[in-house]
This record gives structure tokens, C-alpha cells and sequence, in this order.
């Protein structure tokens, strides 16, 4: 305790020292705070530096660096005694992971020397591993930081500036330094490695600059954007990685990095602003904790949060009549981790399916809900349970599929606990429902999704996992009218494409076809004759729905451009962007100008349906057919087509000139993005220039 206290006391004398220490807390190579053109860093670390590192590209480019090279020289949790070890005896046990703006490559068997001698690097990073904050204050470990420095030295230009990464506290219970020197009292640790990092670091002439990532992520901490590490001391992937991106990007350069342009893909404007005030306030303050003044952004949540019901099939495996998923604008499917069977969807039994060291990010500001579907056989049974990346409590949220279709509670017990205090944990029925997650987070707002656990049937009866998936409230588009159908009138159209095909145009107008006893192909299949003409400006949404007997279905969609170029696409493709078959009934609006990449004319002359099972298998295509909105984007004025008068009128409302009807309104949104901007104006201009 004393020698704790003592740190603490050093760690708050060197604070008011830090002006006069020989390493710069952030370096300035460019006083005017503009942004070098070339940007070439090697980080000889561990994941914490694999961390450090992730987004530091995109971060660059956005800030407008031109030429970029980053690498790192990895082995996990390597400390500095082993990292000097390494470099003196040449050891060639370093992954090397390379970035020069396009994404990491990795290869293996490098050795510190070689590295350093294979690029002119602007600066060389140096780090502690995994619970190293405190460890290293023998001073034989200090020595090695500088005999380090000074063996960098020895092999990189005079200009090389060598940087060291401050770390960070972990969650309570993530190692053992955490656990036993500071009985998980996070603060004291955070205190010890700022005391420490004054001591030994910045008065270190051999080193040039500190990042104060460390605080920068303490600093995180105190905004309400959930956990800052996936699994207690590993950042996670968008909030954390992003702070520490920010923060040593700044640390290197010295750049404003207030008004960043990039984040990761599926972060709320609010975590991302918390992470630059994080990293901003850890420059200004680099070793005490400066708490967020942001405001916490209002959330409404739609009134309709129950979703759909679910009915029994009479075969599970074939297919199965759960609700069909909605649509929605932002999707974390967690269907993908599981075992699928062969199948598209998963099926088991008493023996449960385990997903773990998933490492997924939710963002609840993003995709609050959770959608699930279940067929279940009846007097079958079925649960889940989902696991946050808490190892000293761990927190569960449990789904109780018996009362009513869905309810949640959450326990900071383990499963095992609340499975032997006889909690209800089995469903009778098959489920489809939607959770808002929200009401169970509390102030956690993002989570890392670690595990997830499906229990089957006891009595070994299969369950057929529908969908599993975290979306926000889905999507809501407006149709005018009916379609124009491209389902055949007549017979004639429709031609024997692959194997032995039955099929028959019903009353209704949908179109049946079914696998015939003399079929010898798994997949027989019939093409459909539609020379047509599409404008995917006025006529962008391809509308199918299936039902299935006890077969399943798929096609392929063919095409050409103006030029004569041809294209082919499967149907589920278009609907799952990916060759899964069609099992389940099928009710979903395609838009084909963001699916083939084009808002021109196409033209459509031919499409292929399959089916697939046992003799007679069958299914039905109610609909087949091409769509419009009932409002045309960019068609403010109404005359049916998108031209620079429209982009005028959007401009004059913005502008307060003009006040536009609710219809303009809607037909003004031309990006969809749920709001009138100048940046309607932009997307429209450009796309009738591309025109």
C-alpha cells in the first residue's frame, strides 16, 4: 500500500513537471498544425499496438495525408525486456502487418533489425503489453526501454522520431496486475501508470514523443458510449480503436483532429464525438482524467416494438412459416456465427449450438432492437442467451420465449446459476419477435457481443433458427400501386430451362412449378421470356414473393446495359447478398439500381426460378414485378422526371425562399437519409452530371 501511495503522490508531483520533461507529450513537426503529405510509422508492439494501429490509415487519409505506410511488428503481449531481447539476438518471431491505405496484410518471420532497415520510417512506436503498467518499474526493465530506444536508433534516419504509447487501464478483473497490486481499483491503477509514465518515460531522452492514449481512453470512459474494450483490456473495434487512432495520430503529428471527417462505419454521430473529445482533452490534460461535456442525444423509439408471430410447419428441415425478416437500413446478423447444418438457417437440438470469442459490436444507438424467429416442433422447447465481454461479473441477458412470445431479464449471475434456480427458460411454440434492447442496457449503449448460446429441445426434437439479428426500426417505403408484373400470362413464355419441371400458371395470376418424378437434377428450373426495358430512376424495386410447398427456390435474374454488355445475377444475391437458397416465404422489395450499381436503363430479358427437394416438391411465385415510389426522388416539382429545376427548388428551401409541400418534401430527400440538406443538392447535381 505504501508503495502504491507513493506512486500516486509521484504521479501528481509530476504533473506540474511535465513542461520541463525532455519527451514531448505531443509533437509539433508542423507548427501551423497542417498535415504532412507522407506518413511512415512502425510500431513494435503487441495487440495493444495491433489496437492502436487499426484505424490509423483511415484517420490519416481523412486528415488528408497523401502517402501512407504503416507497420507493425507484433507478438502477443510482449513486453519491452522481450522486444530488446528480440532485437539483440535478431529473432525473426514478429507477424508483420502492413497498411498503405488500402487495409492490413500480414506476413510472418520478421525480425526487428530488418524491419527498420526496409523503410525510412518518420517515426518508430514503442509500447508496454498487457499489464506491463505498473511491472516495469525495476530499473533493469527501464534500461532495456532505453538500450530499445537506442538500438532503434542505430538503425533509422537522424529524423526518425521514436514515440511511446502510453497504455491503458482494462475493465476490473482483466489482469492480474489490475487484480492483485491494485485490488480492481481502476483509478489507482490509472494514477500508478501516469506516476509512472512521468518517472520514467518523459524524463527518457532517448525518447521524443508521448501519446497519452491511456487517458485519452479514461477520458471515453466518462461519456455514455458503453465499454471501451471487447473482452476487459482489449480495445473494441470501433469506439476504442478510434480514441486511440485519434489520440496517436495527434501525438505524431500535431494535427487538429476536432473536425475529422471519418469514423468507422455504423457509429452514432455521438460516440464519434466522444471520442475525438476524448482524444482532444487527453492533449490538453495528459495525465489527469477530463470528464465529457457532451450531451447525451434523446432517443424515440417506434410504438409498434412487438414484432410479428410465428406459426408451426409441418417440416422444419425443408422450410418454415416464421415471420419473413424485416427490412432494414442497418443489420448485425448473428445467424453467421452459428453452425448452419448444411442448411441456410441453423438447426438443434438438446445439444446447443455455442458461439463465443465473438467480439461483435452493438451499437444501440444504431440497431437497437433485436429480431428473432424460431420454429420450434411442437411440445419442443427453446431459449438463447447472450453474453456481454464482462469476466468479473458476467452479465447476462436472458429470453424467456414462454410467456407470450418474448420478455428479457438480466443477471449478474452465470447461466449455469439461473438454469439450477428453475428461472422459465423454455418456449412451447415457435417465436418471432423483437426486443428493444434498449430498456435493458442501461447506460451501456455499446456492447461486445462475446457469446451466445441455443438450447434445442430436450426431448432431441430440431429447432430451425429463422433469423437472429440486431437492426434498427427497418424500412418504411411508400409503393405506388401495382406493379408491373413480369410473371408469364401464358405458357408459352415459360420454357424448360435445366431437368424436368412441372408447372402451371394458377387463377390468381402466380406461377407454381414443381420438381418432376423424372427429374434427375437437384436444381430443375424454368426460364421465363420479359423483354423489358427498365428505367431504374423511375422504376428501381424489384418486388418478389414466394411461398414454398415443401421445396426450396432460387433463379438467376439476366440483363443487359445500353452498350450490349451483359449481366447475370441470382435472385438471393439480390435479397441476402449472398447463394443461400430460398427455404422460408419470401416477401421482400429489391431495390436493383443499388444492387447492380447503376440508376440507368437496364434491360431485363429473361429470368430462371429453380426448385429443389424431393419428387413434387413445389413452390409458388405470387409476385414477380417492378416497382416505383410513390414518390420519385429529386422529382420536387412533380413532372416525372429529375432535372436541375428540381435541384433549384431544394436549393430555395433550404435557403428559407421557398416553402416546399409535404410531398416536395419527401421527393426533395434525395439521398433517403431522412432529411432535406444541401447535401440533396450535391447527390443530385452529380449523379445528372454522370448522366
Amino acid at each position: 500500500m505504501k508503495k502504491l501511495l507513493s506512486l500516486i503522490l509521484c504521479g501528481a508531483l509530476m504533473l506540474t513537471l511535465v513542461p520541463f520533461a525532455s519527451a514531448a507529450v505531443t509533437s509539433s513537426p508542423n507548427p501551423d498544425g497542417s498535415v504532412p503529405e507522407s506518413l511512415k510509422i512502425l510500431c513494435i508492439g503487441n495487440s495493444f499496438g495491433v489496437d492502436t494501429m487499426e484505424h490509423l490509415a483511415d484517420v490519416a487519409k481523412s486528415m488528408g495525408v497523401k502517402d501512407i505506410k504503416l507497420g507493425t511488428l507484433y507478438i502477443g503481449g510482449c513486453s519491452i525486456n522481450k522486444h530488446y531481447n528480440n532485437a539483440v539476438n535478431n529473432t525473426a518471431g514478429y507477424e508483420y502487418f502492413v497498411n498503405t491505405g488500402s487495409g492490413w496484410t500480414s506476413t510472418y518471420n520478421h525480425a526487428i533489425r530488418a524491419t527498420l532497415q526496409s523503410e525510412d520510417w518518420d517515426y518508430v512506436s514503442i509500447q508496454h503489453g498487457t499489464g506491463d503498467g505498473s511491472r516495469y518499474a525495476d530499473t533493469a526493465s527501464y534500461t532495456n526501454l532505453t538500450n530499445l530506444a537506442n538500438y532503434i536508433r542505430s538503425y533509422v534516419s537522424s529524423d526518425t522520431k521514436i514515440a511511446f504509447n502510453m497504455t491503458w487501464v482494462g475493465e476490473k478483473g482483466s489482469h492480474e496486475e489490475l487484480i492483485n497490486v491494485f485490488d480492481n481499483d481502476t483509478a489507482a491503477y490509472y494514477q500508478a501508470i501516469c506516476a509512472l509514465t512521468c518517472d520514467h518515460i518523459l524524463t527518457n531522452s532517448a525518447i521524443d514523443i508521448v501519446s497519452p492514449t491511456g487517458t485519452a481512453i479514461q477520458n471515453a470512459r466518462t461519456a455514455e458510449i458503453g465499454l471501451l474494450t471487447r473482452d476487459n483490456y482489449h480495445l473494441s473495434l470501433l469506439a476504442g480503436r478510434y480514441t486511440a487512432a485519434l489520440t496517436f495520430f495527434k501525438a505524431l503529428t500535431g494535427a487538429d483532429i476536432s473536425h475529422i471527417a471519418w469514423c468507422p462505419a455504423n457509429m452514432s454521430a455521438y460516440t464519434k464525438a466522444a471520442a475525438i473529445e476524448a482524444a482532444v482533452n487527453a492533449h490538453a490534460t495528459p495525465f489527469a482524467v477530463t470528464e465529457s461535456v457532451l450531451e447525451v442525444p434523446k432517443f424515440s423509439w417506434p410504438t409498434n416494438a412487438t414484432y410479428g408471430d410465428a406459426a408451426t410447419p409441418q417440416n422444419p428441415i425443408l422450410y418454415h412459416a416464421a415471420k419473413v425478416a424485416p427490412l432494414v437500413s442497418h443489420k448485425v446478423d448473428l445467424i453467421g456465427y452459428f453452425n448452419h447444418n448444411g442448411l441456410d438457417r441453423p438447426v438443434f437440438t438438446a445439444t446447443n449450438q455455442t458461439a463465443g470469442s465473438l467480439g461483435i459490436d452493438i451499437d444501440l444507438d444504431v440497431t437497437p432492437y433485436l429480431y428473432f424467429s424460431a420454429v420450434v416442433q411442437p411440445g419442443a422447447d427453446f431459449t438463447f442467451s447472450l453474453y456481454s465481454n464482462s469476466n468479473y461479473s458476467p452479465w447476462l441477458t436472458f429470453f424467456d420465449a414462454s410467456k407470450d412470445g418474448a420478455e428479457l431479464s438480466e443477471s449478474g449471475e452465470t447461466w449455469d446459476a439461473l438454469f439450477e434456480n428453475g428461472r422459465a427458460q423454455y418456449a412451447k411454440t415457435s417465436v418471432t419477435g423483437c426486443i428493444d434492447m434498449r430498456k435493458y442496457a442501461t447506460a451501456e449503449r455499446r456492447w461486445i457481443l462475446n457469446s451466445m448460446k441455443l438450447y434445442g429441445a430436450k426431448d432431441g426434437s430440431e429447432t430451425v433458427l429463422s433469423y437472429f439479428f440486431f437492426g434498427d426500426e427497418g424500412e418504411n417505403v411508400e409503393f405506388a400501386g401495382d406493379g408491373d408484373s413480369l410473371l408469364p400470362t401464358t405458357m408459352s413464355a415459360v420454357a424448360i430451362a435445366d431437368g424436368k419441371v412441372d408447372s402451371v400458371i394458377n387463377a390468381d395470376g402466380s406461377l407454381t412449378i414443381a420438381r418432376a418424378t423424372d427429374s434427375a437434377l437437384a436444381w430443375p428450373s424454368v426460364r421465363i421470356t420479359c423483354e423489358k426495358t427498365v428505367d431504374l430512376q423511375q422504376t428501381p424495386y424489384l418486388h418478389l414473393n414466394m411461398t414454398p410447398g415443401i421445396g426450396a427456390a432460387n433463379g438467376h435474374l439476366n440483363f443487359s446495359y445500353p452498350d450490349g454488355s451483359t449481366g447475370r445475377i441470382q435472385l438471393s444475391m439480390l435479397v441476402k447478398d449472398s447463394n443461400v437458397d430460398f427455404t422460408a416465404p419470401l416477401d421482400c422489395y429489391v431495390n436493383l439500381a443499388d444492387k447492380l450499381g447503376t440508376t440507368g436503363v437496364i434491360t431485363l430479358h429473361n429470368y430462371t426460378l429453380s426448385v429443389y427437394g424431393t419428387v413434387g416438391a413445389d413452390v409458388t411465385w405470387n409476385a414477380f414485378e417492378l416497382m416505383s415510389l410513390s414518390v420519385i426522388p429529386g422529382d420536387v416539382n412533380d413532372d416525372g422526371a429529375v432535372s436541375t429545376k428540381d435541384a433549384t427548388a431544394i436549393f430555395r428551401h433550404i435557403l428559407g425562399k421557398t416553402k416546399l409541400t409535404d410531398n416536395a418534401l419527401k421527393a426533395a430527400d434525395y439521398d433517403r437519409d431522412g432529411e432535406v440538406s444541401s447535401s440533396d443538392v450535391r447527390q443530385m447535381l452529380k449523379d445528372l452530371v454522370n448522366e
